[in-house]
Parts: structure tokens; sequence; C-alpha cells
């Protein structure tokens, strides 16, 4: 009886970490800076091929700050909403990551977004 729980248990383990794997669909890490173009998701991890459409995307700044903006317009050093390294996932539908902008808040520093889409 004993044996037949820890199958269970390890079977239910496997099956918890197969699904969480599924859910993401796709990954990028973006690099951006003040001194650089506005950086937008590529194309690529928002549509990619083979593979179901994502639904949402979530963002997470490393090392650095950088301002965000979701209405088309290109997010400069000084415009934007901060996001910053201490902040939550940023989670965006679909629509709302196709037009997002980032631009680094700090013009000597680099920061890394990454980017993971899934459903």
């Amino acid at each position: 009886m004993r044996r037949i729980g820890l199958t269970l248990c390890l079977a239910s383990l496997a099956g918890i970490a197969l699904v969480a794997q599924s859910g993401m669909v796709s990954y990028q890490q973006l690099t951006v800076n003040a001194s650089s173009a506005a950086q937008s998701i590529a194309a690529s991890t928002l549509q990619p091929v083979g593979m179901a459409a994502p639904l949402r995307c979530a963002l997470r700044v490393e090392s650095s700050s950088v301002h965000y903006r979701m209405d088309g317009t290109a997010a400069t050093s000084t415009v934007g909403t901060p996001m910053l390294p201490a902040d939550e996932p940023l989670v965006l539908s679909i629509q709302d990551a196709t037009r997002l902008s980032l631009q680094g808040h700090v013009s000597a520093t680099t920061a890394l977004v990454h980017v993971h889409c899934g459903r």
C-alpha cells in the first residue's frame, strides 16, 4: 500500500511539472538602455511558429529600471510608466504586449527584461 501511495505521489508531481511547462509558449530576453531606440517584444515571441498562440505575457526587469508604454508610442528615458527590478512581474494580455514599448531609465545602465509568453 505504501508503494502505491509513493508511486501516485511521484506521478502527481511529474504531472504538475508537465502542466507548468506546457503553459509557457515562448521566451525572449530584451536588452534595454536609454541610449538606444525603444525596444518591443519580437513578433516571433508573440506568435511562435508551430505552437499555440500565447494569451498573455509576463515581463520581469532585472538590474535596472525601465519605462514602458502600451499605447503604440515609443517610451523614452523620461516618459512612460516606470518598472523597477523590485516590482512584481508585469502580466499583459497578448493584445497589450503587441503595443508594448520599453526604454531604459538610466543612461549608463543596461536593463535586462525577461519576457515569458504563454497560456
